[in-house]
C-alpha cells in the first residue's frame, strides 16, 4: 500500500513532538517538586529553630505553661503547619493540631531520632497520625547552659501543598507546551509548501515522462535549492527527449523518403524494360540511370552507418602523420568526370608544397570529398571552385569556395543539422540526403577542430575546416 511521504513526515513529527513534550513534562514535574520541597524544608526548619530557641529546659516539664507555648507556636508557625513538641522520651508535650482526630497526648511510638539518619526532614513517617501524606522537619531543643538536647520540635505539612505548587508550574508548562506544539505545526506547512508540493509536481511530471509525454508544462519550483535544481534538470531532460523524439520522427520520415525515391525510380525503369515500354536499344541508357540510383542508395546507406556511429559516440580515429596536400590532390581527381560534365574547374592553391598533419587520413578525405561534392553540385555550369590550403600556428586550414547559388542567411545556422535541406523548392539539393554535412562536422570536431561556413545568396559559399599539424597533438 502506498504511503505518502507527507503522512510519514507527519506521523514522525507527531511522535517526536509528543515524546519530547512528555519528557519535558516529566522533567519539569520532578524538578519543580524537588525545588518546592527544598524550599518548604528550609522554611519549616527555620520556623522550628525559632520555636526551639524560645524555650529552655524547664519548659519541657509537666508544669510547662501550655498556653504560652501555644501562643508562641501560633505567632511563629503558619496555619498549614502542624507543630509537635516532644521530650526526650517521645512524649507529646504540645501539638498545634486541633482537628477532631488529632493526637493530643501520649507517646509518639513511631518517633525515633535515629530514623532521621542525620537529616532534618522525612516523608510519610507520621502519616498514621494524620489524614494526609505528611512531610516532616525536625529541630532539636538544647539546654542553653550545657547544650544538651532536651526535646524536639517537629513540624508537619501535607505533601499535597507542595504538589499543588508544583502542579501550577507543570500546568503552566503544559499550556506553554500545547501552544508551542500548535505553533510548531507551522514548519510542517512550510515543508508542505516548499518541499512536498514541489515533490508532487516533480513526481507528476516524471510519470508523464515515463509515459512518453514530453510536452507537459515545465515544472515550476520557486526556490533556490536542490529541488529547484532537480526540476530544472528534469525540464532540460524533457526538452532534450522531446527534441530527440522529434528528431527520430523526422529521421524515419526523411530516410523513408530518401530510400523511396530511388527505389521507385529503379522499380519503374525495370518494370518498363520487362513489359516492353522501353525498347532494347535504350536499355543501356536506363540501366545507367538504375546504376546511378543504386549508387545513390549505397551512398545513403554508408551515410546512415556513419551517422549511427556518430550517435553512439563510436567514431574511432586512426590518427597518423600524412601529407594533406596529397590527399586533396587524390580526392579532386576522383571528381574529374563530374567536373567535366558541368564544365567546372577546381583551382588548387597551396601555401606550402607539403603540409604534414596528424589526423585520421580516411576521415579527413571523407570530409574534403563531401565538401567538393557539394561545391560541384551547387555550382553553376562553367564555374570555378577554389581550394586554398594554408597554415596558422599549429593548424592547417582548408578552404573550399564555390561561386554557386549560395545559402540563405536563415539557413546557414542549420545546414549542419541532420536531414536539413535548404531551399529544396529550388531543387538545390534534390540529390542530397541531408546527412553529409552533419557527419562532416562530427568528424572535424572528433579531431578537436572546427568547421565554419560563409555564404551569400547568388555569390557562393565557402567552407573552412582545420586539421592539427604534425607534432601539435603528438606526445
Amino acid at each position: 500500500m502506498k504511503q505518502p511521504i507527507m503522512l510519514k513526515l507527519l506521523i514522525s513529527y507527531i511522535i517526536f513532538a509528543f515524546t519530547g513534550f512528555g519528557i519535558i513534562i516529566t522533567i519539569t514535574t520532578t524538578l519543580s517538586y524537588r525545588y518546592f520541597q527544598t524550599a518548604e524544608e528550609k522554611s519549616m526548619y527555620q520556623t522550628a529553630n525559632r520555636i526551639a530557641n524560645e524555650y529552655d529546659v524547664n519548659k519541657f516539664h509537666s508544669i510547662y505553661d501550655y498556653e504560652k507555648i501555644k501562643s508562641t507556636v501560633t505567632n511563629m508557625a503558619p496555619s498549614d503547619n502542624y507543630v509537635w513538641v516532644l521530650d526526650l522520651d517521645a512524649n507529646l508535650v504540645f501539638t498545634s493540631d486541633t482537628s477532631k482526630n488529632a493526637v493530643t497526648k501520649g507517646t509518639i511510638d513511631s518517633f525515633n531520632i535515629d530514623d532521621f539518619n542525620g537529616n532534618v526532614s522525612t516523608k510519610n513517617k507520621f502519616n498514621s497520625y494524620f489524614n494526609n501524606e505528611m512531610f516532616t522537619v525536625i529541630c532539636s531543643v538544647t539546654d542553653n547552659e550545657n547544650y544538651n538536647t532536651c526535646g524536639y520540635i517537629l513540624i508537619h505539612k501535607a505533601t499535597s501543598s507542595i504538589t499543588e505548587k508544583s502542579s501550577g508550574i507543570v500546568d503552566l508548562t503544559i499550556i506553554t507546551g500545547i501552544v508551542l506544539l500548535i505553533l510548531s505545526f507551522l514548519p510542517m506547512f512550510i515543508v508542505i509548501l516548499f518541499v512536498y508540493n514541489p515533490l508532487r509536481k516533480i513526481n507528476a511530471a516524471a510519470k508523464e515522462f515515463a509515459k512518453g509525454n514530453f510536452k507537459v508544462n515545465s515544472i515550476e519550483v520557486n526556490s533556490h535549492d536542490e529541488l529547484a535544481e532537480l526540476a530544472s534538470s528534469l525540464n532540460t531532460m524533457a526538452s532534450q527527449l522531446a527534441e530527440r523524439e522529434e528528431y527520430q520522427r523526422k529521421f524515419i520520415s526523411n530516410v523513408s523518403h530518401d530510400f523511396r525515391s530511388p527505389l521507385t525510380s529503379i522499380k519503374g525503369y525495370i518494370e518498363a524494360m520487362l513489359d516492353g515500354t522501353i525498347p532494347n536499344e535504350k536499355y543501356e541508357k536506363y540501366l545507367n540511370v538504375v546504376l546511378t540510383e543504386t549508387n545513390r542508395l549505397t551512398k545513403l546507406a554508408a551515410g546512415l552507418i556513419d551517422l549511427s556511429a556518430v550517435d553512439s559516440d563510436d567514431i574511432v580515429l586512426f590518427q597518423t602523420v600524412f601529407d594533406l596536400n596529397s590527399i586533396i590532390f587524390d580526392t579532386v581527381s576522383l571528381f574529374e568526370v563530374q567536373c567535366q560534365k558541368k564544365g567546372v574547374l577546381i583551382d588548387l592553391d597551396f601555401d606550402s608544397e607539403i603540409y604534414e598533419v596528424y589526423a585520421d587520413k580516411d576521415k579527413i578525405s571523407q570530409v574534403f570529398s563531401n565538401l567538393i561534392d557539394n561545391a560541384i553540385k551547387f555550382s553553376d555550369n562553367d564555374s570555378i571552385i577554389y581550394v586554398h590550403v594554408y597554415d596558422k600556428g599549429a593548424k592547417v586550414f582548408v578552404s573550399v569556395k564555390d561561386t554557386g547559388v549560395g545559402i540563405a542567411p536563415d539557413s546557414i545556422g542549420r545546414i549542419f543539422d541532420r536531414f536539413y535541406k535548404s531551399d529544396t523548392s529550388r531543387g538545390r539539393v534534390k540529390n542530397s540526403s541531408g546527412i553529409g554535412l552533419s557527419i562532416v562536422k562530427e568528424i572535424v570536431q572528433a579531431h578537436g577542430e572546427d568547421i565554419e561556413v560563409y555564404s551569400e545568396l547568388n555569390k557562393g559559399t565557402e567552407f573552412i575546416f582545420s586539421v592539427p599539424k604534425k607534432g601539435a597533438n603528438v606526445k
